[in-house]
C-alpha cells in the first residue's frame, strides 16, 4: 500500500504528457487509497489509525494535485 504513494506522484509529475491508461491508474490509486484510509481511521488499533489517516490525506493531496496539473 505504501508504494502506491509514490506511484501516484509520479503519475502526478507526468502532467499534461499523461496517458489514458495511466490517467485510469492514477484514479485507481486515488480512490483504493480513501478506501483504505477511512477503513484504517475506523480501525480500532492506533497503529493501523496512523496509517489509515496517512493514506486518507495522500489521496486528498492526489486529489487535488490531479485538478491542478492533470485537468
Amino acid at each position: 500500500m505504501i508504494l502506491l504513494i509514490p506511484i501516484g506522484f509520479y503519475l502526478v509529475s507526468l502532467k499534461n504528457e499523461i496517458s489514458s491508461l495511466q490517467h485510469i491508474l492514477f484514479v485507481i490509486i486515488v480512490i483504493w487509497l480513501a478506501i483504505v484510509g477511512v477503513f484504517g481511521i475506523t480501525n480500532r488499533f492506533e497503529r493501523l489509525q496512523t496509517y489509515g489517516y496517512l493514506y486518507l490525506s495522500s489521496s486528498l493531496v492526489f486529489a487535488f494535485l490531479g485538478l491542478v496539473f492533470i485537468w
